[in-house]
């Protein structure tokens, strides 16, 4: 069965619930019915296994840069928990204040990061402004 005929199916079937009853009058149409919920089954099988094939999945280059970007995310997520959370509990002569910035960064550099990521959304959404304009008519 082609996609057309499940699409217009499909589109009918959801209409046909509330007649229903009427088609129960005789035993013939009933059948008739039965035979049509089986071909509506059909489609709905054939569009659901079509959603789930191969065409929709990440290819191993998309895995590996989306693990990659979790791992990186893990790292400094754990980094910054780290140096803001539990550094101030350790003493200042400690061997592990050698692996981290001084505590003024720990403010500074999400400011910095929050003002980046504000100016390219900003211009982001001003590009597709833009993009989008209509030319203003003249009269």
């Amino acid at each position: 069965m082609d996609a057309v005929k499940c699409n217009k199916m499909l589109i009918t079937s959801s209409n046909a619930g509330k007649d229903k009853q009427d088609k129960q009058d005789s035993a013939g149409q009933d059948r008739q019915d039965n035979a049509g919920q089986k071909t509506e089954r059909q489609c709905r099988t054939k569009q659901y296994t079509k959603t789930a094939t191969s065409e929709n999945t990440a290819t191993g280059a998309d895995q590996a840069v989306g693990l990659g970007l979790v791992g990186f995310s893990l790292l400094l997520f754990t980094y910054y928990t780290v140096w803001v959370i539990v550094l101030p509990f350790v003493d200042q002569n400690h061997v592990i204040h050698g692996y981290f910035l001084p505590r003024e960064y720990s403010v500074i550099l999400p400011g910095i990061a929050a003002l980046i990521l504000l100016l390219c959304v900003g211009t982001f959404i001003g590009i597709i402004t833009w993009k989008n304009r209509k030319p203003k008519k003249v009269d």
